[in-house]
């Protein structure tokens, strides 16, 4: 064996496609935001960054199914029929956004409201069902190269 041999991790996955990293200080969750029965935002409320000094890893290549989830979200927003349908059918569509992020969502060093490091979210849909709507929201612009900060550089 060569002495400049490099030691590899076997348990982290190789990508061809390499995961870039994103900063994560622009995340805001807004715990005062107001919703009317409607389900329309009637206040926003200030934003808490929750995730100042984090970032996350992800595959900057986007899935049919990741595209199928969002189109089905969006389409039941859009939608007329009764709430009860669309909260069925938006939480559907909000776990198949969720399975297909875990695929694309490779590291992160995310803590929680204690502070205490949330479990790696690649593969495990789970982790991510688990964040709120902002957090998971904010992941799905990264994922798109859409935060604010990435809207500031480009």
């Amino acid at each position: 064996m060569s002495t400049d041999a490099v030691s590899v991790d076997k348990t982290k996955p190789r990508f061809k496609i390499a995961p870039r990293r994103v900063k994560s200080d622009d995340c805001l969750i807004y715990p005062d935001r107001q919703v009317s029965d409607a389900g329309e935002i009637t206040s926003q409320g200030e934003g808490v960054a929750v995730h100042v000094g984090e970032w996350v890893e992800i595959l900057p290549v986007q899935s049919m199914r990741e595209l199928i989830a969002i189109g089905r979200i969006a389409s039941q927003v859009n939608s007329d029929t009764e709430m009860v349908d669309r909260a069925g059918q938006s939480g559907e569509g909000l776990y198949l956004l969720c399975q297909a992020l875990a695929d694309r969502v490779t590291a992160w060093n995310w803590t929680g409201n204690t502070g205490q490091p949330l479990p790696q979210p690649y593969k495990r849909p789970e982790v991510l069902t688990a964040l709120s709507n902002d957090e998971l929201m904010h992941l799905v612009q990264a994922a798109r190269g859409e935060t604010p900060d990435e809207r500031k550089k480009g």
